[in-house]
């Protein structure tokens, strides 16, 4: 009876601990301060002009978005530039829409760029309000990450259970059949 007990809440702990490691992060609401092109420009490590032409999730949750570059303002940028950012807009990521061009203010992160929505990047319907700013050409290539990174933390979470389950069903049903 005892071992049926210990077994039991055994299972019982596996199933709940891996519904909430199973659970999604939680939303978070970004809150941004109304920052002006000159107060982002002096911040940001590199100021470019773009259009997102792909979208690859990270290993850590997190996107990269790849943007065909037209034009740079600040810092090296490759033709073809991949920036780290958050998933959604909630966690403060970038929310671009296809074939729409942005001006972009990133930070350099882990030998690549990465960019928030409290950054100052907004779509680049007007021109960087920042006088004597410079506009160069971007580099020939790419840069930083431009292809995704395979199943999320999250995932494997998912797989793991998956794969742990029939095993811990198994042992439960060999115990009982035992008592």
């Amino acid at each position: 009876m005892a071992r049926e007990l210990i077994v039991g809440a055994l299972t019982v702990g596996a199933v709940v601990s891996g519904a909430v490691l199973a659970t999604p992060e939680r939303a978070c609401a970004c809150s941004c301060a109304r920052t002006t092109d000159a107060e982002a420009y002096a911040h940001a490590d590199a100021v470019f002009r773009g259009r997102p032409v792909l979208r690859t999730s990270e290993n850590d949750g997190r996107i990269t978005l790849v943007f065909e570059v037209s034009a740079v303002h600040k810092g090296r940028v490759a033709r073809r530039q991949g920036v780290r950012t958050a998933s959604s807009g909630a966690g403060c990521g970038l929310e671009t829409a296809a074939g729409r061009e942005y001006l972009v203010f990133a930070a350099q992160d882990g030998g690549g760029l990465a960019a928030t929505l409290c950054g100052g990047t907004r779509t680049a319907g007007g021109p960087l309000a920042v006088p004597f700013a410079p506009t160069g050409a971007p580099l020939a290539g790419r840069a930083g990450p431009v292809d995704g990174g395979g199943p999320s933390p999250a995932a494997w979470v998912v797989i793991a259970g998956g794969l742990a389950s029939p095993i811990l069903l198994g042992l439960v049903l060999a115990l009982r059949k035992r008592g």
